[in-house]
């Protein structure tokens, strides 16, 4: 009670400041998706470690061609994808030149869903990037759970349909989990709550 009432001698400038940095806090927490996701089955699935301070990167052949991947999971890519914006995906061309590179896919338009029929019976999500626009380029990454990964395995399984990238990653977190509660209730609906509070109190 004594801290809100010295909340309440606060003058308008340092009001101000409180919300605004409530604000920052709040557009932070809400920046990259929290990689969370239910299966209808009530599974619970977490990416989130997934997101590494370095991208991930390996190389893979396609027909008679040989490509890399760089991507990350939850967060765009550092590595500069012919300044693609948002870029979670990229491709590259090892038989040509450094700068023939391409998304494949951004964190803005990030899905996750089921596991598709080819892994009938394993636990696991696929996680899906697309880039949008005239590219029409999509990545889809196969989650799968293998307890024994403690770093994602990547696997190249084709190109199908044309455009449409599929990988395979085995990892210790495409395994579903027990729910708690700090998964519940994340720091953006603390810093919402926390704002409403103002809003209601001045």
């Amino acid at each position: 009670l004594e801290s809100l009432c010295q909340l309440r001698k606060m003058g308008r400038s340092s009001l101000f400041y409180l919300y605004f940095l409530s604000f920052a806090l709040l557009v932070n927490a809400m920046e990259y998706p929290n990689c969370m996701w239910i299966s209808p089955n009530g599974s619970h699935y977490d990416l989130s470690p997934l997101a590494a301070p370095q991208d991930y990167s390996f190389k893979y052949i396609s027909g008679t061609a040989s490509y890399g991947l760089v991507v990350n999971f939850c967060k765009p890519i550092s590595y500069d994808c012919n300044e693609a914006s948002n870029c979670a995906a990229c491709q590259t061309w090892n038989d040509a030149s450094p700068s023939a590179r391409g998304s494949i896919g951004t964190l803005a338009f990030m899905t996750i869903l089921p596991l598709p029929s080819m892994f009938a019976g394993q636990d696991g999500v696929a996680l899906s990037y697309y880039t949008g626009g005239f590219q029409d380029r999509t990545s889809e990454f196969y989650v799968t759970c293998d307890p024994s990964a403690t770093q994602p395995v990547f696997s190249f399984l084709g190109e199908n349909p044309i455009k449409h990238y599929n990988f395979q990653v085995k990892s210790m977190y495409g395994c579903p989990h027990q729910v708690s509660g700090s998964e519940r209730v994340g720091p953006a609906s603390i810093i919402a709550l926390f704002l409403l509070l103002c809003f209601f109190l001045f």
